[in-house]
């Protein structure tokens, strides 16, 4: 028989998702939050200062995968990542 296993609830409300999946979608501001671009662990900080919540590095990746959110970085900066690898690749 096949049971569904218990899982540990989240630390983050649904609400905090969405606010988090806010701050990836519009890049960090460099004055506010003194980087230009989303770290890991820059994003953990913010976390911790906004909501009071100490998440480590992969559980806070879990739940932007589960969310839908694969890349922490904005819009323009992958379109830039993929023309360098393109370049890269024409190159060999």
């Amino acid at each position: 028989m096949n049971r569904t296993v218990p899982h540990r609830p989240r630390r983050l409300a649904p609400e905090q998702l969405a606010e988090l999946a806010a701050w990836v979608e519009a890049a960090p501001d460099q004055v506010c939050d003194g980087v230009v671009r989303w770290r890991r662990k820059d994003m953990q900080h913010r976390i911790v200062t906004a909501f009071g919540v100490a998440l480590h590095e992969r559980s806070l990746f879990t739940d932007f995968s589960n969310q839908g959110i694969s890349s922490v970085f904005p819009v323009e900066d992958v379109q830039r990542i993929v023309a360098a690898v393109r370049d890269i690749r024409l190159r060999l």
